[in-house]
């Protein structure tokens, strides 16, 4: 992913870089905290250490450098293999040739020294022989970490073998930078200086907190590059066709705003969601009932997916089907959207104006404007002008999400002082109808989004959005041109990221 802008809000500054980012600090905020026992370690090198989250019940590894060792007065003594065996950590396989006896003995003991069982193996002599020592382990073993001492002849050595499922490992959530082994002690580690994207790097003593494989507690402050959300405009607009699809990943909730058209969905946004891992959306947005923003729903919920809450508007019949055949609203379809999803097990409401939604890391969103009743009630009975007017507040940001907004109640928008933000979802793929520019003076955004393919944004239909942005120094970010954008918020500030670089030909 190439890095094509970090943003200091306190500077008002851009920044064009690929590898260097800036920010601001400030005070700490909730602490980050790991708590769990140490049950298993690697050397030869050392590679990582196996932690039980106690609230879990999982393991998570970590990733380390440096140098420790079990000690001298550790519970368990682990001795050196001789040059005659080769250990392949990897896959917990021991290769050597085995001694005229051909028999092997070995006995397994649990973390405390305390032996779990005896037995031993028949094996062919003097030959070659592979032997994976987690095949030694009984399946009936509760879930953790052993000791298999092996003799072979004069041989003997032991080795630490972890009995856990491949699916109850975590990713990494901290780096051990460095640790020193102690000398007559229990304790593991002497010092420990651990890292985290987004928190402090802070160092420490164990000898008071980690004993005998013991509890490990990990306090980690957060300060305000602490990462808070992640948003994602997904590239539905690689070639002719225009759309929108959102994605936000904040705390442990997803967010996702409109879903394109159904090949889009099916080339774009599903394989999207897959390699994010991510089969349900708690909070669902429909700006306003385009095929271009809703058709890839139906194939969300063909592929399995699911939501929580699904937000929606049910247009004036009159205003919607006035566009059949041509355009991209259609009363009865919009119904039947509105009943599939609910009949996928989603509570399907109908947000108004002043509408919030809470978000995790001090997060939310408000609808700031969207038309109301029958046609004749409204400002600009339009579909584009049905479109949901959102704006996310997170850390200390703030974006705009317009929709398809138009010139005639964009034009009301624009004497709404709420609709200043940092950064602009423009509205209707930057083309023709779109929103005057004392709209987007109003928001005076610093950077803007475009979810628009190339033909529409570098063409004629986007002449007023692309002389603003040239006009106001404002960098406008476009599927078609930058690929898929991510836009990572932290406490104070925010980057954006793109899959690659180019301009209109």
């Amino acid at each position: 992913m190439f890095k094509i802008s970090v943003l200091i809000k306190a500077q008002k500054f851009f920044f064009f870089c690929a590898t260097i980012s800036f920010f601001s600090f400030s005070n700490a905020q909730d602490p980050f905290i790991i708590k769990g026992t140490v049950v298993d370690h690697h050397w030869n090198p050392v590679e990582s250490v196996l932690v039980m989250l106690d609230s879990t019940q999982q393991f998570m590894l970590t990733d380390t450098s440096g140098s420790f060792r079990l000690t001298e007065d550790s519970p368990v003594s682990v001795a050196p293999f001789s040059s005659n065996f080769n250990w392949q950590k990897n896959n917990s396989t021991l290769s050597f040739v085995t001694p005229s006896s051909g028999k092997l003995y070995y006995t397994i003991y649990n973390l405390k020294g305390q032996p779990i069982l005896s037995n031993s193996l028949l094996l062919p002599k003097q030959e070659s022989v592979q032997l994976w020592l987690k095949g030694l382990l009984p399946g009936s073993l509760p879930l953790g970490v052993y000791v298999v001492q092996i003799k072979i002849g004069k041989e003997s050595f032991s080795q630490l073998i972890s009995h856990v499922n491949k699916n109850q490992i975590l990713k990494p959530i901290f780096t051990i930078k460095e640790s020193r082994p102690l000398a007559k002690t229990s304790a593991v580690w002497n010092t420990l200086s651990i890292s985290k994207p987004g928190y402090t790097p802070m160092s420490f003593s164990l000898e008071e907190r980690l004993k005998d494989f013991g509890e490990i507690v990990i306090r980690m402050p957060l300060p305000d590059t602490q990462l808070a959300a992640t948003w994602y405009m997904v590239n539905v607009n690689y070639g002719d066709p225009q759309g929108d699809a959102h994605v936000i990943t904040i705390g442990e909730k997803v967010v996702m705003i409109d879903a394109a058209y159904h090949n889009e969905a099916k080339t774009a946004i599903l394989p999207f969601l897959r390699q994010k891992g991510i089969r349900f959306i708690d909070e669902f947005i429909l700006s306003h009932p385009h095929a271009d923003h809703y058709q890839g729903v139906r194939d969300m919920l063909d592929d399995g997916i699911r939501f929580g809450n699904f937000y929606m508007k049910i247009p004036p019949k009159d205003v919607c089907d006035k566009e059949i055949p041509v355009g991209g609203c259609n009363y009865q379809d919009v119904l039947n959207l509105k009943q599939e999803v609910e009949n996928s097990g989603a509570t399907v409401s109908d947000p108004k104006t002043g509408f919030r939604l809470a978000l995790p890391n001090n997060s939310g969103m408000e609808v700031l404007l969207v038309q109301e009743g029958p046609s004749d009630d409204m400002i600009s009975p339009a579909v584009n002008d049905l479109s949901i007017i959102m704006k996310w507040y997170v850390g200390d940001n703030s974006v705009l999400f317009a929709g398809d907004l138009g010139p005639v109640l964009g034009e009301h928008a624009a004497k709404d002082a709420r609709m200043k933000a940092d950064i602009l979802k423009v509205p209707h793929h930057g083309g023709l109808g779109i929103a005057p520019d004392s709209f987007f003076d109003r928001v005076d955004p610093e950077a803007s989004l475009v979810p628009a393919p190339q033909w529409v944004w570098c063409g004629e239909r986007a002449v007023q959005a692309r002389t603003w942005s040239e006009r106001k120094k404002v960098p406008a970010f476009v599927n078609s041109l930058h690929g898929q954008v991510t836009v990572k918020f932290y406490g104070k500030g925010y980057e954006i990221l793109t899959e690659k670089e180019s301009t209109c030909p």
